[in-house]
């Protein structure tokens, strides 16, 4: 049988001296109690800072670790992690006495149950006793996970008689040594047994394990993984031993001093990276641009609006996500081949995700200097590829000794059949006995020459031995390798599972204490800057008597070096850091259950744990500063370090990264408003009709078009097809006036909305309009008002100088006529929201008001111009307050501007703020300025910025036919005919519209003019107009709707809800009627009904003013409505 040994790292902690129960940190996981149904949340984790029951008894306390291999989770297609069984049976072997002369005493436990729920350990194993009941088994196999916490494992209390043990040494002497040796007593569980197309080799590469040496060619397939650690050269009951020459028993303590240790914290891992590696006089960018290095966000950041994106995310970087619950929709599947070719295709029903949803994530904290210990997560430290060094069952040590001297065999030391009597129902597997072999050879307490040391000198074979210890440091040697002047008989083992004498110090957790001290006004002492919520102008500490006492377990990892590889020298990288989240901080706001999940046996899956009432002092918004107070490390077995508080001398120091420093106040961590909940913010582009449904590829969000005109300091009106109404234009009297396009009858007073077809558009157009006619009352009555300036030149500067801002090169399309003869302003319907997902609903979060930034001016592609809230219009909303302090002035007759910040918009048509208010839960719905083409960012502080671009199909059309009409004049040209200069290259009829007489219009075709320079016949006559191009339509499309005939409806209540049919492939379909009106409104779909012997009844859309839109076929000789002669469908 072929077996791969597969080391693992062991921890010796041997307790000398009587102990105090304060002396141990309580580490141990209380055992779950299942309720009787459903689900319920406990506290099974020990409080903070609290101490074990009874102090650590004297003796050797063993705990070893899995394989990193064995500890990683897989995530499976629903998202559900899986861990992979664990050996689930061990045997402790340990060497005493001295080995001069020998033999050495041999003494063996069984720990035969480590996968049950009450384990059990038999002693004196050599003796042959018989195995005990194993009783109550678990509903599954054992992992790393025990219990379902994350650093169950980890912990000696948790998995005494499991993967540790406790010597009590009573009546031994030293030197001591112990192998560790686990098993599956499933085979079927051993990770090596694989199944269908995985390989061995590919199951090797997934485990992060390796065969070294590397084995010979033909070597056969592995049977079995076994298991094994060896600690060597320990001392008892002293930290020395006789033959040790006064070294080799010598315990290191890896538990480092308080003053060695620093704390930082971040609202990213990288940030409080960032933060341990700053100086005291580092510029803030600096800090900004190394967590991005360290989160790989410098992509973009050479681009010209690069800043600005790195901004953006890294603030998204401190929030996580969860995906949405799914919904159904049916989307047409075009077949493949000549069929898909002729239109052919079939509905298909599809899940379709909701936006995900975003929550806050804890600040995150760095310990420098804390002692970090490789036995988790460092296997593949002695590998150049990273991999855990594994042998085979023949490659063990016989013998380690000094060349041309003892070789140092391991038998030598060790009884003829050390091993014989253990019982053959342990299932020991056969490696054991040349484990323990190699053990007696690895170990210098084990060398048959300890009689030629001295009082200063262990003997040449130990020495050499302990010799090895040196290259367990891979910067120092390669460990697989024999120090100089030692001879090895057999492939020395991965140093990941020998362990030479010290004090071990493992640090999992970091237990802490801290104050919340909320802001005065909460929220609202929190300006919404640029992307996120800025410091208020003036940071005053909040009273003591405000604050709420916080406590929690930060589980530490190394992540913090990890997200250090590959961005620094290697030798920086393996700097002493570890790394977690000050979790619970939300939770203890909220006073939600912070217990761990315990089912029912016949728990379902979607049971959920009841929730707590609310408490008075619930916190659904947080805003203020957290304060440190205390925090104490704590390792495997319990032992802790005191590195923060009033009672510690030289309390760790406390850096805080950039977003979290508070100026002034070095002790507090700013944290920023944040919600409690998940929630997620909506910007959804609506139908431009103002009906209340998203727009989509053939529901357009454009109301119509603006066209500018900064020379004549008028605003063209055209609406979402291109064809011109109107425009605004400036008057003597009332300030602003509506004049017709040319060659639309007039009618003098009349407002642009009997015009303008697109009802947002109109109110749009009066409402300017009615602003600028209160201006002009306040001038003629002298009031002071009557000084700012006109919305109708408020509105055109605003256009102007946010336009420079905006670059959509490549996006806006080649529609050259519309950018030849002005820049087009897209009007755009949309709707904001934001949804906060919290299963208490606590009212004031559908009263408090989240302010909200619409478009930024540092994103090079974000295009929003200004926007209007609501559906009043009252007032004009720019994008950022400098807008209105920078405006550069109309230019005047001669061409001349005001240079920017001479002359401030003070109109009280605009809004110059920048910032509105949303309630959570309230659609909120707006009017958007867009350059077509471009993207518009909301940022709301809460939560991550999100943008949202325009599709060029929504204004592609129109802006190929959008023509202004150019005043022009006055012009020469003869009686009969009107000839000008034209571009050659725009396809289309030109016209010269003038009137002939007041109210009368006259359309007269214009005719290129000639390169010669000829004078008329007849005289000719002057006058003035405008120049207007009607463009030739673009053929280059055709229309090729997809034909779909509904043979069958479904019914409620006497109304369509949905149609039905059959795909082409015989599958059937079932619509929802709202989804059959949107596809019916992209123009690809022609949906029909076809009575037996009758033509195609198509089907349209009603819209009534009031309630919701359906359908029904064009009347036709067969019936009024050819739906209500359809069957009723009978599939799902």
């Amino acid at each position: 049988m072929t077996t791969l040994l597969v080391p693992v790292a062991l921890d010796v902690l041997v307790v000398r001296e009587p102990t105090a129960p304060s002396d141990w940190a309580r580490t141990a996981l209380t055992r779950p109690t299942p309720p009787a149904s459903g689900r319920v949340q406990q506290d099974l984790l020990p409080e903070p800072f609290s101490a074990r029951e009874s102090a650590r008894p004297p003796g050797a306390h063993l705990h070893w670790s899995m394989p990193d291999g064995l500890t990683r989770g897989i995530a499976d297609d629903s998202g559900a992690t899986t861990f992979p069984p664990v050996p689930d049976r061990w045997l402790v072997v340990r060497l005493s006495g001295p080995a001069t002369p020998g033999p050495r005493a041999v003494e063996a436990w069984l720990l035969p149950y480590a996968g049950l729920i009450d384990p059990v350990r038999v002693d004196r194993v050599l003796t042959g006793p018989t195995l005990p009941p194993p009783g109550a088994a678990p509903r599954s196999p054992l992992t790393a996970l025990g219990h379902g916490d994350l650093g169950w494992a980890g912990y000696y209390d948790n998995v005494t008689n499991r993967f540790a043990l406790h010597d009590e040494l009573t009546d031994v002497t030293g030197p001591v040594a112990y192998l560790v040796l686990g098993w599956y007593t499933d085979p079927t569980r051993d990770p090596l047994r694989v199944t269908g197309e995985v390989t061995q080799q590919e199951r090797l590469e997934e485990l992060g394990w390796e065969i070294y040496p590397k084995p010979p060619q033909g070597q056969p397939l592995l049977e079995r993984s076994v298991y094994h650690a060896a600690a060597v050269s320990i001392g008892w009951p002293h930290p020395r031993w006789p033959g040790d020459g006064g070294l080799l028993g010598r315990e290191t303590d890896y538990r480092p001093t308080a003053d060695a240790v620093a704390l930082a914290l971040g609202e990213t891992l990288a940030e409080a990276l960032a933060a341990v590696a700053a100086e005291p006089d580092d510029p803030a960018d600096a800090a900004r641009i190394v967590e991005a290095l360290l989160q790989g966000a410098l992509s973009d950041v050479t681009a010209a609006d690069g800043p600005a994106r790195l901004d953006a995310g890294l603030h998204q970087s401190r929030f996580g996500s969860t995906p949405a619950t799914a919904g159904n929709e049916y989307i047409w599947q075009p077949a493949t081949g000549a069929a898909g070719a002729a239109g052919g295709g079939s509905f298909v029903q599809v899940e379709r995700t909701r936006p995900r949803v975003w929550h806050a994530l804890e600040p995150a904290l760095v310990v420098a200097g804390g002692g970090r210990s490789p036995k988790h997560g460092a296997d593949g430290r002695y590998s150049t590829l990273g991999n855990l060094l594994c042998r085979l069952d023949d490659q063990t040590v016989r013998g380690f000794g000094v060349a041309g001297g003892d070789p140092g065999r391991g038998a030598a030391v060790l009884p003829p059949t050390p091993l014989a009597g253990l019982r053959p129902e342990y299932g020991v597997p056969p490696v054991a006995s040349a484990l323990l072999v190699e053990l007696a050879s690895l170990d210098p307490g084990s060398a048959p020459d300890l009689a030629a040391s001295t009082a200063t000198q262990p003997s040449p074979v130990a020495a050499t031995r302990a010799a090895w210890w040196a290259s367990f440091d891979p910067d120092v040697a390669d460990p697989v390798v024999p120090p100089p002047g030692a001879v090895v008989d057999g492939a020395l083992p991965s140093p990941v599972g020998v362990t030479p004498p010290s004090r071990p110090w493992n640090p999992l957790l970091l237990e802490w204490t801290a104050t919340y001290l909320p802001s005065p006004r909460g929220a609202h002492d929190w300006p919404l800057g640029e992307i996120d919520f800025d410091l208020p102008a003036a940071v005053t500490e909040p009273k003591a008597d405000t604050g709420r006492a916080l406590r929690g377990r930060v589980m530490l990892s190394a992540s913090a070096a990890a997200l250090l590889d590959g961005t620094i020298d290697a030798d920086d990288a393996e700097r002493d850091l570890l790394s977690g989240e000050l979790v619970g901080i939300a939770e203890q706001l909220r006073r939600d259950a912070t217990g761990l999940v315990v089912d029912a046996p016949s728990a379902s899956d979607s049971a959920q744990p009841p929730q707590t009432p609310r408490a008075p002092d619930f916190v659904a918004l947080r805003a203020g500063f957290l304060r440190l107070d205390r925090a104490r490390l704590v390792d495997g077995y319990g032992r802790y370090l005191e590195v923060l508080g009033a009672d510690v001398p030289q309390p760790a120091p406390v850096s805080h990264g950039v977003t979290l420093a508070v100026p002034g106040h070095p002790d507090l961590a700013a944290l920023r408003p944040r919600l409690t909940a998940p929630a997620r913010v909506l910007l959804r582009f609506a139908d431009a009709s103002g009906a209340p449904r998203d727009a989509d590829a053939g529901v357009s969000p454009v109301c119509g078009y603006l066209v500018p005109s900064l020379v004549d300091r008028t605003l063209e009106f055209f609406d979402d097809k291109g064809s011109g109404y109107g425009r605004l234009r400036p008057d003597p009297e009332t300030v602003t006036a509506w004049e017709e396009d040319p060659g639309r009858p007039a009618t003098l007073g009349a407002p642009p909305s009997r015009f303008l077809p697109n009802p947002l558009l109109a109110r749009f157009a009066d409402r300017m309009l009615a602003a600028d006619h209160a201006l002009a009352t306040a001038r003629a009555d002298g009031h002071p008002a009557g000084t700012a300036q006109s919305a109708l030149e408020s509105l055109l500067r605003v256009l102007d100088t946010t336009r420079w801002t905006v670059d959509v090169t490549g996006r806006a399309g080649d529609e050259h006529l519309a950018l030849l003869l002005g820049r087009p302003v897209a009007v755009v319907r949309a709707y904001l929201k934001v949804e906060v997902e919290d299963p208490r609903q606590p009212p004031e979060n559908a009263t408090r008001g989240i302010p909200v930034r619409l478009g930024t001016l540092s994103r090079a592609q974000d295009g929003l111009l200004a926007y209007c809230v609501g559906d009043d219009m009252d007032r004009l909303h720019i994008v950022d307050p400098a807008v209105a302090l920078l405006a550069p002035g109309l230019p005047d007759e001669g061409g001349a501007v005001s240079a920017p910040g001479a002359d401030p918009l003070t109109s009280p048509y605009v809004d110059t703020s920048g910032v509105f208010t949303v309630n959570p839960g309230v659609p909120v719905p707006v009017t958007l300025l867009m350059v077509p083409g471009s993207d518009v960012h909301l940022t709301v502080g809460l939560l991550p910025q999100k943008s949202v671009g325009l599709l060029r199909e929504w204004t592609a059309a129109a802006l190929s036919r959008l023509s202004p009409a150019l005043r022009y004049g006055p012009v020469l040209h003869d009686l009969e005919t009107t000839r000008l200069p034209l571009p050659q290259d725009v396809r289309g009829s030109w016209h010269w519209h003038r009137r002939d007489q007041p109210g009368q219009w006259r359309s007269d075709g214009v005719v290129p003019a000639t390169p010669d320079a000829l004078l008329p016949n007849e005289p000719s006559v002057a006058s003035e107009g405008w120049l207007q191009v009607t463009l030739a339509p673009d053929t280059e499309y055709h229309d090729t709707a997809v034909p779909v005939r509904v043979s069958c409806v479904r019914t409620a209540h006497g109304t369509t809800v949905a149609l039905g049919g059959y795909n082409a492939d015989g599958t059937h379909f079932l619509i929802p009627v709202p989804d059959a009106i949107e596809l019916m409104g992209s123009g690809r779909f022609a949906f029909f009904v076809q009575e037996p012997g009758t033509a195609r009844a198509a089907l349209r859309v009603v819209r009534p003013r009031h309630g919701r839109p359906y359908l029904r076929t064009v009347a036709d000789d067969a019936w009024p409505n050819n739906l209500d002669n359809l069957r009723e469908c009978r599939h799902v």
